[in-house]
């Protein structure tokens, strides 16, 4: 996983370095929105594998994991049919030069939920052998596919490499989680009643409003600084997804390790214990990364670093944005207790501190470093209420809370 944080990375500097700042803006964009599209193609069904997975596989039906794995993605592929094709049908009669684009972004989207629901089988296991080869076997084809559709075709080349290597990663994921379960094929017979009406959507909702400002903030760039800045923003949030990939490499297993402690019925200062120690240990080794990104940066890129006109009032917002991801951490704590009204709350904080922003950078004629602290502004906000929020964790849960809750999630779903 670490190998295949750093291809991630060198596939964006070197896409980077081949674009120019205005098409490697143009191509993340396209990229981000696809990313960001994912979610609301399953519509709740990817975030509830995140508590559902790990329940399964603690209470011994680690093979019905993968039975509603694949559920879920024919429902995600009817969707993706379906939208896809309108889409495409509108941007041909708008503008025929968009239909390529809008297409790939659908098909990105697509194969990174597939992607994001077989990952949740495997981490879910605890058996983490597996995650590992299949994100490095897709950043290798990304890497590869990516920078050479760059070099041949511009912006729509990398866009084109990128899908084909997400497609041939979801076909991955699919076979490593089927290799996981086969020991676990005598559960077959079990069936595992999930009404659709019982799907959390307010996970859904929270896990939607804080993907905003991360894949959704070149939209807001593009519209306020232009193409070319969307490029410089795009190459400094390279360290930001480095960051975010490192925190998630750690999260596949912290996660579904918090919530089955939770389940089996372990104290809350032993989970507080496990998430405040890896909470510790990813700031140590990102602030690291970061200080010693932003360095190499200056030092060892400096025709990049040119290219893209960064400099330190840049990169220090940027590594300061690196350095709050560790936040997901504490939306599992807060999970695993089944306090999902706190982590939409928390969403809803971070989305409006992204709104915020925006409006002030607009009125306001901010620069782009100045947009920069205004989603650090945001993401501190986010953070800060996760943590309040998991501090209460000991108290009773309050009323309002409720209101988020589904009524008898997770509670005779076995028959």
């Amino acid at each position: 996983m670490a190998l295949s944080s750093a291809l991630a990375l060198l596939r964006g500097f070197a896409v980077a370095q081949v674009l120019s700042p205005s098409e490697f803006g143009r191509y993340a964009v396209v990229v981000a929105s696809g990313i960001f599209c994912s979610s609301l193609l399953g519509w709740g069904a990817i975030e509830r594998t995140n508590k559902r997975f790990p329940r399964l596989f603690t209470d011994g039906h680690g093979y019905q994991a993968l039975v509603e794995a694949d559920r879920i993605c024919w429902s995600l592929l009817r969707r993706f049919s379906f939208v896809g094709s309108g889409s495409v049908a509108i941007s041909l009669v708008w503008r025929t030069d968009l239909s390529v684009l809008v297409l790939a972004a659908a098909l990105i989207s697509f194969s990174t939920a597939v992607q994001l629901v077989y990952t949740s089988v495997h981490r879910s296991s605890g058996d983490l052998s597996t995650i590992g080869p299949a994100f490095l076997a897709r950043n290798i084809l990304t890497l590869l596919f990516a920078l050479v559709g760059a070099v041949m075709a511009g912006p729509m080349g990398a866009v084109i490499g990128e899908l084909i290597a997400t497609l041939a990663g979801s076909w991955i994921s699919r076979r490593y989680a089927t290799r996981l379960t086969e020991d676990r094929s005598k559960a077959t017979s079990i069936k595992v009643n999930i009404p659709d009406e019982e799907r959390d959507i307010w996970l859904f909702l929270a896990f939607l409003l804080a993907s905003t400002p991360l894949y959704l903030d070149r939209l807001v760039v593009t519209t306020l600084f232009g193409e070319a800045a969307t490029g410089t923003y795009s190459l400094l949030m390279l360290f930001v997804t480095g960051s975010v990939t490192f925190c998630t490499i750690i999260v596949q297993k912290v996660g579904p390790q918090l919530v089955r402690l939770q389940r089996s019925g372990a104290s809350l200062s032993i989970q507080t214990g496990v998430a405040g120690t890896w909470i510790g240990i990813t700031l140590l080794v990102v602030i690291g990364a970061v200080l010693a990104g932003g360095l190499s940066f200056q030092m060892v890129m400096p025709i990049l670093a040119g290219k893209y006109q960064v400099g330190y009032d840049l990169l220090l917002p940027t590594a300061v944005l690196a350095t709050l991801q560790f936040s997901m951490f504490l939306d599992w704590l807060l999970l695993s207790h089944d306090r999902e009204g706190f982590v939409f709350v928390s969403a809803c904080i971070y989305f409006m501190g992204l709104v915020v922003a925006t409006i002030l950078a607009a009125y306001h004629t901010w620069s782009l470093p100045a947009f920069l602290w205004g989603m650090v502004g945001a993401k501190l906000a986010h953070t800060s209420s996760l943590a309040l929020f998991s501090a209460s964790l000991s108290r009773p849960m309050p009323s309002w809370s409720l209101k988020f809750q589904s009524s008898g999630r997770d509670q005779g779903d076995i028959q």
